[in-house]
């Protein structure tokens, strides 16, 4: 029951998003869900009306506040479904005080963000800055559902930490019975985040 309806809510933007860490025998995100990533949310993010403009020009379809909540919870933001050539994927915008431009999909098997994160070292080198080591996270929320996540903090030249992070996360929903007494299959979903604290003005 849990399979079905998180891949509708995919899909259809309806999704609750957590995380799992990747395994060492996970397949690497493939090249299409990197590039994408990177086409909006280091290219044009933290520019929200370019990013708005693109996704508009390109024909994305807007999420509506329902389905942002779905995403975002309390906190503010848009996105969009993205028609991707190999699967949809969900592109949403928090805004600040966290600003932070994420790219999530689902798979039917586990998979390594590896890709992403040399995604985001490169993007850091540009400034000449570099990636903390990662710091993870891993719980268990229940029914058989475990949460992880992978973070990196951007540093300066000087190693001083910055306001800029990187995150991958995933969660593994497990197989369950399905109506029919048959079991489904477990599947994850896969979000990579970049993340701006933007500080409150007093």
């Amino acid at each position: 029951m849990i399979r079905p309806l998180l891949c509708c809510a995919l899909l259809l933007m309806a999704a609750d998003a957590r995380a799992q860490e990747p395994d060492d025998t996970a397949t690497p995100v493939s090249a299409e869900f990197v590039d994408l990533f990177s086409s909006y949310c280091l290219k044009q993010f933290p520019d929200d009306r370019a990013l708005s403009d693109r996704a508009a020009g390109e024909g994305q379809r807007p999420l509506t506040s329902a389905e942002v909540g779905s995403f975002l919870h309390v906190d503010p933001g848009m996105g969009w479904t993205i028609a991707g050539r190999e699967t949809s994927y969900v592109l949403t915008v928090q805004v600040p005080p966290y600003h932070a431009c994420a790219l999530r999909r689902y798979s039917e098997v586990p998979l390594d963000g590896a890709p992403f994160i040399e995604a985001a070292r490169g993007f850091a080198a540009l400034s000449g800055h570099k990636l903390a080591p990662p710091l993870m996270r891993q719980r268990d929320i229940g029914n058989g559902i475990v949460s992880s996540g992978i973070y990196f903090q951007e540093l300066d030249e000087k190693d001083k930490p910055l306001s800029e992070a990187f995150m991958f996360f995933t969660v593994r929903y497990p197989a369950v019975a399905r109506a029919d007494g048959a079991p489904s299959k477990p599947f994850w979903e896969v979000r990579f985040v970049r993340q701006i604290h933007v500080p409150r003005s007093i």
